[in-house]
């Protein structure tokens, strides 16, 4: 945005990046088996697939380096994520960590789409991203203070339903930004 010129459809793809890679980090595709359990798409692969919509969002304000660096760590959380661990202090502290971390990835990333969604001129898409961003932070620090839900299990259902929800609603303000910014870029 600073240099006066933006390309929609760069951001168009780089939402589309970003939303898929999304998709692949939220939520989990399992195959469980007696004895393992097997993630047929690892989280890394989401995480990559949001580096990489970096190279796309660079007008809308993103500090390029400090998010590249903490999605390869969330990369190495994720290796790390597939080794299974008993419970402990150091998962708990493991756990935590990556959660700040998503915490500020998503924050930046999706208030670059808001930024998108008002440089389009959807402002109401914009404040609706917002919102929803603000209750999807405050559902996943609440989860990350109680361990994810393992040091009081009994908060953990609602935590689980309330990030749930919120997870669905910001994935759909992120394709209602991806397919409005497609549109504009197409000029319709």
């Amino acid at each position: 945005m600073d240099n006066g010129y933006v390309s929609m459809g760069s951001a168009a793809k780089g939402l589309n990046y970003m939303f898929w890679g999304f998709v692949l980090v939220l939520f989990d595709f399992n195959l469980n088996g007696a004895l393992i359990t097997i993630d047929i798409i690892p989280d890394i692969i989401g995480w990559a697939m949001i580096l990489y919509s970096l190279k796309y969002l660079e007008d809308f304000g993103l500090n390029k380096p400090l998010h590249r660096n903490l999605i390869i760590v969330m990369m190495v959380f994720s290796c790390i994520g597939m080794i299974r661990m008993e419970v402990s202090a150091f998962s708990m502290m493991l756990s935590f960590v990556s959660m700040i971390f998503s915490i500020i990835v998503y924050y930046e990333l999706y208030t670059a789409a808001a930024k998108v969604a008002t440089y389009m001129g959807n402002h109401t898409r914009a404040r609706s991203i917002k919102s929803s961003l603000n209750a999807f932070v405050a559902i996943y620090a609440v989860t990350a203070l109680f361990g994810g839900g393992l040091a009081i299990p009994v908060i953990s259902l609602p935590l689980v339903i309330a990030f749930l929800v919120l997870s669905i609603v910001m994935l759909v303000h992120l394709y209602s930004v991806k397919s409005e910014a497609q549109a504009y870029s197409d000029g319709q």
